[in-house]
Formats: C-alpha cells, sequence, structure tokens
C-alpha cells in the first residue's frame, strides 16, 4: 500500500513542493517523510513551515513515526506536535530547524524513541541549532543505536542545547533519562506533573540556568546522583514517597530553602556536600557547604538514613532547621559547625541527640528537647554561646562528656531520671545556678571519684541536690554561696563542695552521713559559712573532723530542729559550733482547710498563704 498527500502529480522531471506533510507506508501505520519519488518518477518535497501538528491518523492509518531528516533545515518550521503514536524518529530529524521554538510530544503511554546513526554528538542531538525555548513531554523518551543499542551517554536528544528555556512534563512521564536535560545553559524552568517516578543521574546537570523552585510529584521514588548538580534552584521541596536521593543530586550553590515532606517511610540520602568535594575522611552531610552555599531554611519530616547521617554538618549558612514529627534521631554531628544557625525546632519523637550534634553553633539562640530524648552525646552543644536557656525533658538519663561547655546558659536543671553526667557535662562560665532533681537513683559524675562536671563554673553561686551523687561535684567553684540538699539525699561525698566560698549550707531531714572535707574552706581567710541549717532529727555522722575544716565553729551558726538541739551539742563535729540553736520550723507541711489558722501575731486568718499558726503548729500555706 502506497499513501501520500501530495500536490498534483507532475512529470519525472519535474519536483513539487508541499507545504502539507507527507508519508510512506512503515510496518503497520505511516511514516512522515521529507521526499516522495512517485511511480512515474516525479518528485515532491515537504516545504514545512509555520505551526505544525502530526496527526495520530490519516485516513484510517496511524501515523507511528518520523523519517530521518524529514525537517532538516526547514528554517521557516516554528512549532510541531508530535501524537502518541508516534513511537521513533529517525537521526537529525530536526537538524538545522533555526526558527522552530515550540515542541509538543503529545501524552502517550508508549515510548518515544529517537534513532541515532552513529556516535557524533551532531547527529544524536536532534534538535542541533533549532532555536527552541519551550517544550512539553508527555511521554517517556530515549534513544538508542539503530542498531538497537543504547544511545551514547550525555547524547539524549535535548541535552546540550542552545535555546530551551522551559520543560513541562505531562503525567504520563514516569523516567527522565541519563544527563535528558543536561547542560542546557538557558534552560529556566521546569514543572512535573504528576506520576514521575524516576529522576535518572544527570538529568539536569550543568543547566546553570535554571532557577525555578521545584517541585515534585508525590509519584517521585528516585533521584539520581548529580541530578540538579550545577542548577541554580533557590528551593527543594521532597515529597514524602521519594525512598532515595543519591550523591551529589542536590548539591546546589544556590539553594536557599529544602523541605522533607513528613512521613514515616526512612528516606536513603547519599553524601554529596553543596560545593560537589568528594566525601573527606569524616564524611560529609548532604547539606553541609564547604563552598559558601547559602541554605537558609530547612524542614526534615521523615527519618533519614544516610552513610554519613550528619546532614548539616558545617553550613555556614543555615539559620532554621525545624524536624517534624516522623523525625527520629539527631546523629553525630548533624549540626556542627553550622556557625549561622540561629533556631532549631525538633519534632516529638526525637529520642537522642548524638554526640557533636550542635558542637560549634555560636549563633544557636532557640532549640526544644522534647519529652522523649534519653540520651545527649558529648559536646553536643559545646561552644552554643548565644544559648542561653535549655530545658531537659524528665525522659532524660545519660548526659555526655563536655555536653554543655562553653555556653551562655545561667541556669541548668537536671532531671531526676538522669543517671549519669560526664566529665565537665556541665561546664560554664556564665552559669549561676544548678537544680538537681529530687530522685532516689544516685547520679554518677564524671570519672571515678573526680567529679569535675561543674568545671569552670567560675559565676555559680546557688545549687540545689535532690539526689546521691557519687563524686565531688561541686569541687573548687570559686563562686559557690549557696547549697541545698532534698530530703531524698542520705549521704554527702567527701570533698563534695571543697574550697567553695559558702555562705549558706542547707542539708535535708534524710541526711545520715557525710565525707571528709565536704565543706571544708582551703584557707581560714577565704571562709564564709556563716549558717548551716541541718534538718535531720539524727545528727549526721562526719566522716572526720575535716568536714568543716577551716570553718569557724565561733561565728557560724547551726540551726536544727527543736528536738534534736542536745544530740547535736552531743555529736562529734557538731558539738564543736558554738551557737547551735533551734531553726524554728520543725517540719513544713500544707495547712488544711478545715483547721484553725492564725498569724505570727495570733490574729485569726480567713485563708491565706505563708508561714502561718495552725492547731498550734507552725506550717507553710500555700
Amino acid at each position: 500500500m502506497f499513501f501520500a498527500i501530495v500536490a498534483t502529480v507532475v512529470k519525472a522531471e519535474n519536483v513539487n513542493y508541499s507545504t502539507e506533510l507527507l508519508y510512506n507506508p512503515s510496518g503497520d501505520g505511516l511514516m512522515v517523510v521529507r521526499k516522495i519519488v512517485h511511480s512515474d518518477g516525479s518528485v515532491t518535497i515537504g516545504d514545512y513551515k509555520g505551526d505544525m501538528v502530526i496527526p495520530e491518523m490519516v485516513n484510517g492509518v496511524k501515523v507511528v513515526a518520523i523519517d530521518a531528516g524529514t525537517f532538516k533545515d526547514c528554517t521557516d518550521l516554528t512549532g510541531i506536535s508530535i501524537p502518541g503514536s508516534v513511537v521513533y524518529s529517525g537521526p537529525g530529524a530536526f537538524y538545522g530547524c533555526t526558527s522552530l521554538k515550540k515542541l509538543r510530544l503529545e501524552d502517550s503511554d508508549q515510548e518515544l524513541i529517537f534513532i541515532d546513526e552513529d556516535e557524533a554528538y551532531v547527529t544524536c542531538r536532534y534538535w542541533e541549532l533549532a532555536a527552541l525555548e519551550e517544550v512539553y513531554v508527555g511521554r517517556n523518551f530515549r534513544y538508542q543505536h539503530k542498531n538497537g543499542e543504547p544511545g551514547i551517554p550525555f547524547g539524549e536528544p535535548f541535552s546540550h542545547h542552545s535555546s530551551i528555556k522551559s520543560v513541562v512534563f505531562g503525567d504520563k512521564v514516569t523516567r527522565i533519562n541519563v544527563g535528558a536535560f543536561g547542560w542546557i545553559h538557558t534552560l529556566e524552568r521546569v514543572s512535573f506533573s504528576a506520576g514521575l517516578v524516576t529522576i535518572e543521574k544527570d538529568a539536569f546537570q550543568g543547566s546553570d540556568q535554571l532557577a525555578s523552585p521545584l517541585h515534585f510529584p508525590e509519584s517521585l521514588k528516585f533521584i539520581g546522583e548529580y541530578a540538579f548538580y550545577g542548577t541554580v534552584i533557590p528551593e527543594v521541596v521532597i515529597p514524602n514517597s521519594v525512598d532515595e536521593i543519591c550523591d551529589y543530586a542536590l548539591s546546589i550553590s544556590t539553594l536557599k530553602n529544602v523541605v522533607f515532606e513528613d512521613g514515616e517511610h526512612p528516606i536513603k540520602l547519599g553524601a554529596g556536600n553543596m560545593d560537589g568535594v568528594a566525601p573527606g575522611p569524616f564524611g560529609t552531610a548532604m547539606f553541609s557547604s564547604g563552598g559558601g552555599q547559602p541554605l537558609e531554611e530547612a524542614y526534615v519530616g521523615r527519618p533519614v538514613e544516610s552513610e554519613w547521617p550528619d546532614l548539616f554538618h558545617g553550613n555556614a549558612t543555615v539559620k532554621k532547621v525545624t524536624l517534624g514529627k516522623h523525625a527520629i534521631g539527631l546523629s553525630n554531628s548533624y549540626f556542627e559547625n553550622c556557625t549561622s544557625l540561629e533556631t532549631v525546632v525538633l519534632g516529638e519523637n526525637i529520642n537522642r541527640i548524638g554526640d557533636l550534634a550542635f558542637f560549634g553553633c555560636a549563633k544557636l539562640k532557640t532549640v526544644n528537647l522534647p519529652e522523649g530524648i534519653t540520651s545527649i552525646g558529648h559536646s553536643a552543644f559545646t561552644g552554643c554561646e548565644s544559648l542561653t536557656g535549655i530545658k531537659l525533658p524528665s525522659t532524660l538519663t545519660y548526659i555526655g562528656d563536655y555536653a554543655f561547655t562553653n555556653m551562655g546558659l545561667t541556669k541548668i536543671v537536671i532531671p531526676k531520671r538522669v543517671e549519669e553526667i560526664g566529665v565537665e557535662g556541665v561546664s560554664n562560665w556564665l552559669l549561676q545556678t544548678v537544680v538537681i532533681e529530687d530522685g532516689t537513683t544516685p547520679l554518677k559524675m564524671g570519672h571515678a571519684d573526680v567529679g569535675s562536671v561543674f568545671l569552670n563554673c567560675k559565676k555559680l553561686e546557688k545549687a540545689y541536690v535532690g539526689r546521691n551523687i557519687n563524686t565531688d561535684a561541686f569541687h573548687g567553684c570559686e563562686s559557690l554561696k549557696e547549697l541545698t540538699f532534698g530530703n531524698e539525699v542520705t549521704a554527702v561525698h567527701a570533698f563534695f563542695c571543697e574550697g567553695c566560698p559558702l555562705e549558706k549550707l542547707v542539708l535535708g531531714s534524710s541526711v545520715t552521713q557525710i565525707g571528709e572535707n565536704a565543706f571544708s574552706a582551703i584557707w581560714e581567710e577565704s571562709a564564709k559559712l556563716n549558717a548551716i541549717y541541718c534538718h535531720a532529727t539524727t545528727p549526721p555522722v562526719c566522716a572526720d573532723a575535716n568536714v568543716f575544716n577551716n570553718i569557724s565553729k565561733t561565728t557560724c551558726k547551726l540551726f536544727v530542729p527543736g528536738n534534736a538541739i542536745d544530740a547535736y551539742k552531743a555529736a562529734d563535729v557538731w558539738k564543736d559550733f558554738f551557737n547551735i540553736e533551734v531553726s524554728g520550723i520543725n517540719s513544713i507541711t500544707r495547712a488544711s482547710s478545715s483547721d484553725a489558722i492564725y498569724d505570727l501575731q495570733g490574729r485569726p486568718m480567713n485563708g491565706g498563704k505563708g508561714l502561718l499558726i495552725v492547731g498550734g503548729k507552725k506550717m507553710l500555706a500555700k
């Protein structure tokens, strides 16, 4: 069967030019061609101009192919639409179409194959010298040699094009090939529609004018290495459907905002850092910034799996990062040396803060530690000079070495579940107040018998200890003036507060023993302790006479329960105090609403708060 749409048939020696498309048979359909030789020897050549639409059917026959060179050098062709029925196109089909600005590959479930004649770049770039600016891709495509072998790398028909400005993908596109739109130095905008599953390696690499924000469809699963390397994209939104992003896929030197949408399924990330430098001996993170990459804000809404999980390590520009409710851990060095980081919001399922997680984040001002966190690793917040306050979760059980050193903290509260604090775990020269909450589990500090947890706390003035501690926790804190032990404390470790300029000491009702030199001063001249409040009715046993060494027993007043004053006057060490007085309150209880309440002058009170006389006893009404 032979079919052609032609002008009037002429003699063999005549050539006729047609502005209508010409066709030849091709397998079970038709092929668009440039030239037809008729049975009488006459020739018709397609003179293709303007905006052309290749039909899907001609006289009931499907159009399935475009012949080699069909539109070659058609300099007046301005637009072309290729139907979904076309399944292959021959070499050089659109070469030299210098006015061709618009291309449309209509939607189709069928793949379009571009045939390459040899290994020369010029033949596999179908739109070489064409003026393409707008491209619509409604189907998958690939190219191959005419012998059926795969095409050469980076030889995709659109790669290295010199004028394409925008590409729009239709819903039927499931794959963008290796290097398919790479090195197009004019490409500015890309739009993805629903259906895309895979973006292969180098897909847009080197397209250094691509500046449109990337909002991928919910169907996307995979982004290959270097896929957007070298682009100038300012924002990327990663849907929760994505399973993997390979090395350097998002190595974008202009990226300011990145969003990993919420999802429970972990995402696997490659190592690639933002300046494209290969991972060093300690690994580099997906969003590290050795090359000055200007990331400012990020949202991570799902678990991350990576060979180098320090996701923002060394990023010098990021200011705010939020981890959503499905993020489950802050790995080692996650934010290490993020020197511009100011705000971090952690989701409710964060269960640990890794070693060096915030190390060197000098501008960090705000971070929340949600309930559920059990461990804070060594040096986790070291150098966070701008962080003046932090609330530790009640679930916390471990604080590593140097975890809170060289920070801006003025007060810290250690929750009752904390079992261990490492060497210099809380060592801050600005720290003024320490509260160790009441608890029955002993607290391990530092190494062996040497605490040094609060070493270098030069301004620490006030501390509350609600649990037994296994070390000389406040040894040498040169400004500590007031120390209070709660009623859960049963023993005070040796040298616990040696050398501190204490002025006031309060011992809870359960203290039974005090170790050697626990409250001794280095010299008599440095001793400032003038009041001790001991609430135990049985005098605590002192290890030796040096418990209060160099403390003046003449000027320091000892306040004890009224029913225990004789016992203290007879007990070793305690009996040496010249002024042993009744503390005035044997016990502090909550006043009952049914009790008759009076103020300290004996006047009846109708309700009230403060120190009152209730039923003849002194009580505290709250």
